[in-house]
């Protein structure tokens, strides 16, 4: 069931900060920002209860797992900054994807 959880969190995670990215009207964004926060939530929590259970058994995945969402969440909301107040880097954008599936990966160890 948790495993489940952190992919669909993930999943919402990626459609509103792909969708906040693409949209022009700051009420949009705000709404972005919020389901993103959202999903950095429901993140926390469920690879908190999948790191309790497994954390014997996969001590290093579960690490560089917490770093890889640590540093998501870091991307993201800078991205959401300059997105706001500077012009957006593409680069920023996929350097988060690529970490976005690297920590899926990661996940899909952890709960194997």
């Amino acid at each position: 069931m948790w495993i489940i959880f952190n992919y669909f969190s993930w999943a919402l995670l990626c459609i509103s900060y792909i969708f906040s990215l693409t949209q022009s009207v700051s009420k949009y964004i705000t709404r972005s920002i919020i389901m993103c926060r959202l999903a950095f939530g429901l993140i926390i929590i469920s690879q908190t209860v999948i790191s309790f259970r497994t954390f014997n058994h996969h001590l290093i995945a579960i690490i560089i797992g917490w770093a890889c969402s640590l540093i998501l969440i870091y991307l993201i909301e800078s991205s959401f900054l300059k997105r706001q107040y500077l012009r957006f880097n593409v680069w920023r954008l996929f350097i988060t994807i690529i970490l976005i599936i690297v920590n899926l990966i990661i996940q899909t160890k952890i709960d194997l």
